[in-house]
């Protein structure tokens, strides 16, 4: 289960199973309508607003029924194109294909971008609009945004914009910021405006998460818990839980410590990168050593359950996948990244099959150790969950193997010198991360489960010692 190109937190996943359809067939909304009237007021440069931005402003906004879950936009972008249709034209936008992948996984696919409406704060017009009297068009954009907001009167808001405005309900719809939450759910009783009674959730914009800090995945999954929890309060089922809290601080804390990250291009420094792939490397270690590594012996199942979880396991692959893929091949190489992973890979290794003859295969892209000596090594684990955890583990360590090729050295004779794949490696972490964190899921029903095996029983002695 995954979403955003990441997996989904498996803390979610019992939520998103049990999503039903929605009815989108409710009592009618002026909405639309009221969209409609203002695009065909507009003109752009003297002539009527183009239609297939008002067409395609219009189907984002459907369906026309009153109440349900609405998703608060800022305003298209200058540079999308609708001229090949709508699917095409949402496929060209980043930020609409990444809600769309939103509201389907985390609705089990039960739901679609078809079944929500979307509006844009500052409907149909981009940040390029400019004129002399672009404020009050505006300001008029933002009035019939209220306009619409109020004929649908949803129950759910997104809010996912940030923009002052001189229109009050404008103002108390816009987003708090990365990683703080309105608690709507909590003072209920106390309504956004008169005659609507609709709970706000906090997001941000989407183009935080996928542009702005993709380094880290982190704001990916908190997109993906606050649409969760938006879609479950729909249907009046959401409890928060602790780890929540400590997800949406370790977010505020991640924008904010970034700020000086990026160089004058908007580049991520070499100099915060390199920091930022050790600190990674350290914490992933760290999490192995305690997840596989150690002989943790024969422990509760809560404690072995909280050890996994809380490892991070699955994020920091996410984060390392992330720079492998996005570094090229002589940035990944001028920052002395390649021997301090290379390092750590030989650690792994001899960790996790301490009674293996390694030897180096020196025939080309046979990997760094001779890989058919690793194809048949089976974990021993006499339990089924902790021997699949193991035996996902031992395929990281094989993808791992296969990204390297020996090539013989130009600079000393008789010498090879080995090369990495990046491009493999991210795929292998990235293939790690989502078993890891399904085999959590796994871990989860079975401690949740009475009708189960014993937790203690399955996981109890995980070591790969």
């Amino acid at each position: 289960m995954q979403c955003l190109g990441i997996p989904i937190d498996h803390r979610l996943r019992c939520i998103i199973r049990e999503a039903p359809s929605i009815d989108t067939s409710r009592t009618n909304s002026e909405h639309v309508r009221l969209l409609y009237e203002f695009g065909t007021s507009l003109k752009v440069d003297g002539s009527d607003y183009p239609l297939y931005d008002l067409s395609f402003a219009l189907e984002m906004a459907r369906p026309e029924s009153k109440g349900g879950l609405l998703i608060a936009l800022l305003q298209p972008h200058s540079k999308q194109d609708n001229s090949d249709g709508f699917l095409a034209g949402r496929r060209d936008c980043e930020t609409l294909e990444a809600v769309s992948d939103l509201v389907t996984a985390v609705n089990n696919a039960k739901v679609c971008f078809d079944d929500t409406s979307v509006f844009d704060a500052i409907p149909l017009l981009d940040e390029a609009a400019t004129g002399a009297d672009i404020s009050t068009i505006i300001a008029d954009a933002h009035d019939v945004f209220a306009d619409m907001v109020r004929a649908k009167n949803p129950e759910i808001v997104i809010c996912c914009f940030r923009t002052d405005s001189r229109n009050t309900l404008v103002q108390r719809l816009r987003g708090r910021g990365v990683g703080w939450s309105f608690n709507d759910e909590k003072s209920a009783p106390n309504p956004i405006e008169a005659g609507l009674s609709s709970i706000r959730v906090n997001a941000f914009h989407p183009s935080y998460a996928i542009n702005h800090y993709p380094i880290f995945c982190s704001l990916r999954r908190l997109l993906t818990l606050e649409f969760t929890k938006a879609f479950a309060l729909l249907r009046h089922k959401w409890t928060e839980e602790p780890w929540m809290k400590s997800l949406r601080t370790e977010c505020r804390q991640a924008t904010r410590n970034t700020i000086d990250a990026k160089d004058d291009r908007n580049v991520w420094s070499d100099q915060y990168l390199k920091a930022r792939w050790e600190s990674l490397l350290a914490s992933l270690e760290t999490g192995f050593e305690k997840c596989f590594f150690r002989g943790i012996g024969d422990i509760g199942s809560e404690e072995t359950y909280i050890n996994l979880a809380n490892s991070g396991i699955t994020w920091l692959c996410c984060d390392i996948a992330w720079i492998l893929e996005e570094l090229s091949p002589g940035g990944y190489e001028r920052l002395g990244l390649p021997s301090r992973f290379l390092h750590i890979f030989e650690a792994w290794c001899q960790k996790a099959w301490p009674k293996a003859k390694f030897q180096h295969n020196l025939s080309g892209s046979g990997g760094y150790y001779s890989h058919l000596e690793l194809l048949l090594i089976i974990s021993n684990q006499p339990n089924s969950l902790s021997k699949r955890l193991e035996g996902r583990f031992y395929s990281l360590l094989r993808d791992l193997n296969l990204s390297y090729e020996w090539s013989r050295s130009e600079r000393l004779a008789d010498t090879y010198d080995v090369f990495p794949n990046q491009i493999a490696q991210g795929c292998a972490f990235r293939r790690f991360a989502a078993a890891f964190e399904d085999s959590l899921e796994n871990f989860l029903d079975y401690k949740l489960s009475q009708k189960k095996p014993g937790f203690r029983q399955q996981f109890g002695s995980l070591s790969l010692n």
